[in-house]
């Protein structure tokens, strides 16, 4: 997918008697690989050179269904993509309401059900919109769940070229507790209140 930010390493490489074939992967590990790793150097043995080359991605990022949801991508390049929309691709939608992330999702149980689901082993996958005060162009973050791991994909700002950039992660825990002010670390989360004005966070962890 384009625009996706997960960093490559070099997962294979093989040669037949006209061409070598290079296989990068997308890795989970981003503390030892960089997103901004944009040129790959490979040293080969004279045996092993070839003049025709084959390059393959191996992707590791959330499977999106794009006749139910519109392309991340385009949201993150400019695309509209209002409240109604969202509501219509059955979003997990959360509103800005003066200082509170209120949830206006068709489903309010949505994401509960989604976590519980994930909790029992069960593949699936959600899409948050976040708006603030543009309901046009909402924070979008793309969940799927299979094999014991979550598989995200979030629109952001790439702070060194300022510009949009879709990134993506893989989790091993979801969690959905009370927010509290004790400082506890967490890597990605979801700010909602009920309609009792309780407030709750659905934060995802590495392990």
């Amino acid at each position: 997918m384009d625009g996706l930010k997960l960093p490559l390493y070099l997962a294979d490489i093989n040669t037949t008697e006209d061409e070598i074939y290079v296989t990068f992967s997308e890795t989970e590990d981003i503390e030892n690989h960089s997103v901004y790793d944009d040129f790959y150097s490979i040293k080969l043995s004279k045996k092993d050179y070839r003049e025709n080359i084959k390059i393959d991605v191996i992707e590791i990022t959330p499977n999106v269904d794009l006749t139910k949801y519109t392309d991340i991508n385009d949201i993150s390049n400019g695309k509209e993509y209002s409240i109604e929309q969202a509501l219509k691709e059955n979003c997990f939608v959360t509103e800005a309401q003066g200082y509170n992330m209120i949830n206006i999702s068709n489903d309010k149980e949505m994401m509960d059900k989604f976590i519980e689901n994930c909790q029992n082993g069960k593949s699936g996958f959600i899409r948050s919109a976040m708006y603030g005060s543009d309901n046009n162009h909402p924070n979008i973050c793309d969940v799927e769940f299979k094999d014991g791991k979550y598989y995200i994909q979030f629109t952001g700002i790439d702070t060194i070229k300022n510009e949009p950039q879709v990134y993506a992660r893989i989790y091993t825990k979801i969690t959905k507790k009370r927010m509290t002010m004790d400082g506890e670390h967490y890597d990605w989360w979801i700010d909602v209140w009920d309609d009792k004005g309780m407030g709750w966070t659905v934060s995802m962890f590495y392990e």
